[in-house]
């Protein structure tokens, strides 16, 4: 499996729970859908368009994001996020994506 547990919808609610009175960076709800939506539509019948999907990979700056992001996602789509991005992405593309998000931190302060 090439993403990790933060591509889970489940990573933030367990860094919330193990908060100890520490903040988690989450992004408004808004921002999530939206992102999600990008990352959906980002696949094309014919044509990906890789840059709305790098544009909105790179707008998540934790990996509390990321998971929240994927949660969001499974909502709207009934998919699994990383799946998804795995059924139309070369092994390339898929490794600039997992690299940026791999180097993220946690989100939690």
């Amino acid at each position: 499996q090439l993403f990790s547990d933060y591509t889970n919808p489940r990573y933030v609610t367990e860094l919330i729970k193990s908060g100890q009175g520490k903040k988690v960076y989450l992004l408004p709800q808004a921002t999530a859908h939206n992102l999600a939506v990008r990352i959906y539509k980002a696949k094309g019948l014919f044509n990906d368009d890789e840059d709305a999907l790098y544009s909105a990979v790179k707008a998540l700056k934790y990996k509390s994001q990321v998971s929240q992001t994927a949660g969001k996602f499974l909502e709207l789509y009934k998919k699994d996020m990383a799946s998804y991005l795995q059924s139309f992405l070369n092994d390339k593309e898929l490794n600039r994506i997992f690299d940026y998000w791999q180097n993220l931190p946690t989100g939690k302060i």
